[in-house]
């Protein structure tokens, strides 16, 4: 089975990616006095390198057929573990075994720790656990996806295009780089920034029977520069007498 959502990607002239980001409010930095980090992101990053897989479902809720999604906020330290006892829910489920679930699976979770000065900090961050017992893989609005950035050369030639790409997010969410397929070319340039991004993409993973599956999924990214606006109307003087 193959879900299909476009993904349109309207990018400055200037060419600047739209980072990652985890929805968050920050909070303020405290330093570890360790060594200054290879890579310093503003706000903690959900890494690959510690993925795990989809949030379990309650049994009881599957027999209940019970399904909703819980914001959570919490804290991530600066070793990159959830601070225990920091989480809390913000926007609940509607059912207290789903929100009791979503609570366990956070508070396991490890992140890349935001930093300041290239210094590891603590910071507050918003997560959503979305639990659907038979669903395709979805966008997580608070993990959204690192967007391609535009190439530099497709600036300076003035070049748009679309890319639509293919492939298949495992049961942790990741799209597997090894079934990335472009389907509809939107040429040299524009093919290699969305390959070199798309193993990076996270979705809420595919279910069936509340089990978290792999499942094909489709792309389209288009890139499209600015147009400058269009010069004010300048009002005619009235006619004289």
């Amino acid at each position: 089975m193959r879900t299909k959502r476009p993904f349109l990607l309207c990018l400055l002239a200037c060419g600047l990616a739209m980072g990652a980001s985890a929805s968050s409010a920050k909070s303020p930095a405290r330093s570890t006095g360790k060594a200054a980090l290879a890579t310093c992101p503003s706000q903690p990053q959900h890494d690959r390198r510690f993925a795990e897989p989809a949030p379990a479902y309650p049994p009881e809720s599957i027999e209940r057929r019970e399904e909703g999604a819980a914001v959570l906020g919490f804290t991530v330290r600066a070793d990159g573990l959830v601070e225990p006892g920091s989480v809390k829910i913000t926007e609940s489920s509607g059912f207290e075994s789903l929100d009791a679930a979503a609570v366990k699976v956070l508070e396991a979770r490890r992140y890349t720790p935001a930093c300041r000065d290239g210094i590891a900090v603590e910071a507050v961050v918003t997560d959503r656990v979305r639990f659907a017992i038979d669903s395709p893989p979805t966008n997580n609005p608070y993990r959204p996806a690192q967007h391609p950035g535009y190439p530099v050369s497709a600036v300076r030639l003035g070049a748009e295009g679309a890319v639509t790409v293919t492939f298949v997010v495992g049961p942790d969410g990741y799209v597997k780089a090894d079934t990335l397929v472009i389907t509809e070319s939107g040429g040299e340039l524009f093919d290699y920034a969305v390959m070199r991004t798309a193993p990076n993409w996270y979705f809420e993973p595919a279910r069936q029977a509340g089990i978290a599956v792999e499942h094909a999924h489709e792309f389209r990214v288009v890139f499209e520069l600015r147009k400058p606006p269009a010069p004010p109307a300048t009002a005619s003087p009235p006619n004289s007498p």
